[in-house]
């Protein structure tokens, strides 16, 4: 599975922000969490399951993405 965030500091990072969070009604306990730059142009969006209780994985205001992991 590739890396959403550019964790690598790369120069091509393209900072979003969370502008949406909802709950999946096709899935059960699967959050939906989408990220767009500020003009709105680009987005990206994540699905978290809430039943892994095991994993630490922040959900930020903002995250930095690789540009080739965003749509338009």
């Amino acid at each position: 599975m590739a890396d959403d965030s550019a964790a690598d500091g790369s120069d091509d990072a393209v900072r979003v922000w969370l502008v949406e969070r909802t709950y999946s009604d096709d899935e059960q306990n699967l959050i939906i969490l989408v990220y767009a730059t500020t003009d709105g142009e680009r987005y990206l969006r994540k699905e978290r399951a809430l039943t892994s209780s095991g994993d630490d994985r922040p959900t930020t205001a903002a995250i930095d993405a690789s540009p080739g992991n965003l749509g338009t």
